[in-house]
């Protein structure tokens, strides 16, 4: 193999060439705003790349709720956004009706526009979460600063936040064979899709990969662990909890994993004791700082934080059934591979079953040259990744349950796949750390089926993402 082919089929950059086509693929044939809640997102980002970090009460329609100031050009392109949806009846007309509309509401620059009440309540994420959007439609709005074009850098900007993250853990695992697990699910259509639209889902599942990446190779590889690397975790740990509080669940990892013996105790202290505290105590202030959501008006009837509470503990066998009745006869788990915008489009039912053939296979994968020799003093280690991704799961559940679920209703409402992406990683490592058993392969043949497998499946899914919106 020549150094031109070895540089090539390296995993990272494997990664950066199909992420960036299909990435950009996704951008241009996504109608404007009909990512997963990209409307709200969008407005957010806007209002941050004008300096303006906090929400504020607002009057909209005689009520005051909390929000913010954008252009309306933005509002009327979510209400066509949302009328192009509700016009739908599913297998007799297209999804987009007329994208000329999409293009007459651009005419106006945005800084020429009227403001208006942002139409979405306070949004519970931290500034931070917008900061590509946001920093996109800063430098793309001098330029043209009409609603398409800023939409369309603030995509960009976000594509491009997500492969730099992607391509960083990719480049730290490079030495070993789990990056292929971390390749697949990063090009899954979801997380693809998910990174080409507005959305808070594509910084939350980059920091989870570096995140999963650091842990491995200085608990696994016998890489260094020292004040840099310890500084990186705790960063990465506060920042995936600063953007959704559940995924606390994922750094608690710390707490019992087994650590490398060239480690100090004051370090094991921190590492073990301190990081995750200092998490803890960040979810706290988040939850604090979120508060006002909860005078907003509820999603669905007969909703009350407090009284499905009440209900879950005095239930608690009755709540679990509904756990397993939600898994069963909700699509979750299709739609963690494959789920396209506030259309929700799902992909075809043999692709995802494929697809999650191939990652389960991925998660037993093999080559001589990075032979796992550890013996079975990993299967620890594995229980503690599975019970770990188990509760934060739990934690997604049980707060979708308690806010968008009526008291004692038998089915988990407002759940989707996408939320489970953070985790697909350390489950899947979890797995692989609790048996012996391995599929052996060369590294070029990895390289070659995992990323015809990959592109494969996201052409698949784009032409008929396309066949069902146009």
């Amino acid at each position: 193999m020549n150094k031109a082919t070895s540089y090539v089929l390296r995993t990272h950059i494997l990664f950066a060439l199909v992420a960036l086509i299909f990435g950009f693929v996704f951008i241009k044939i996504t109608p404007p705003l009909w990512g997963a809640d990209e409307g709200q997102h969008f407005f957010r980002a806007y209002q941050i790349s004008q300096g303006k970090l906090l929400q504020t009460k607002v009057n909209i329609g005689g009520e005051t709720s909390y929000g913010g100031s954008v252009p309306a050009s933005f509002v009327s392109l979510d209400k066509l956004k949302t009328e192009d949806i509700l016009n739908v009846i599913p297998g007799e007309t297209q999804q987009v009706d007329n994208l000329s509309a999409y293009k007459k509401i651009a005419n106006t620059p945005a800084n020429q526009d009227k403001q208006v009440a942002n139409p979405y309540g306070k949004i519970i994420y931290s500034p931070i979460v917008y900061i590509a959007p946001s920093l996109g439609m800063a430098i793309g709005g001098v330029f043209d600063s009409t609603p398409l074009s800023l939409l369309f850098a603030a995509r960009i900007a976000t594509l491009f936040l997500y492969m730099t993250l992607v391509f960083c853990s990719l480049y730290i695992l490079r030495k070993t064979v789990i990056k292929w697990i971390i390749f697949a699910v990063a090009l899954l259509p979801m997380s693809l899709y998910q990174a080409s639209v507005v959305s808070a889902d594509s910084l939350l599942l980059g920091l989870s990969f570096i995140f999963f990446a650091i842990l491995y190779v200085t608990l696994f590889e016998k890489e260094k662990l020292g004040r840099k690397e310890i500084g990186l975790i705790t960063l990465l740990g506060a920042l995936l909890t600063l953007v959704k509080v559940p995924y606390i669940f994922l750094v608690f990892l710390l707490a019992f994993l087994p650590l490398p013996i060239h480690v100090s105790d004051r370090k094991k202290l921190f590492i073990r004791v301190g990081i995750p505290l200092i998490c803890l105590i960040i979810a706290l202030l988040s939850v604090i700082s979120i508060r006002g959501v909860g005078g907003a008006a509820a999603p669905q009837p007969n909703i009350s934080l407090g009284g499905q509470l009440h209900w879950v503990i005095a239930h608690p066998f009755i709540y679990a059934y509904i756990l397993i009745n939600s898994i069963s006869v909700l699509d979750w788990v299709p739609q963690i591979v494959g789920l396209f915008g506030s259309s929700f489009v799902l992909i075809p039912g043999i692709l995802s079953q494929a697809l999650l053939v191939l990652l389960v296979m991925l998660a037993f994968i093999e080559t001589k040259k990075n032979d796992d020799k550890s013996g079975n003093g990993l299967v620890f280690a594995g229980i503690v990744y599975l019970i770990s991704s188990i509760l934060a799961a739990l934690a997604i559940v049980t707060i979708l349950y308690l806010s968008w679920t009526p008291v004692g209703g038998n089915l988990v409402q407002g759940i989707q796949g996408r939320y489970f992406l953070p985790i697909v990683a350390f489950i899947l490592l979890g797995v692989r750390m609790l048996t012996r058993a391995r599929l052996y392969f060369s590294q070029k043949t990895l390289a070659i089926v995992c990323t015809s497998a990959m592109s494969g499946s996201l052409l698949f899914a784009t032409l008929w993402y396309i066949k069902i919106l146009y």
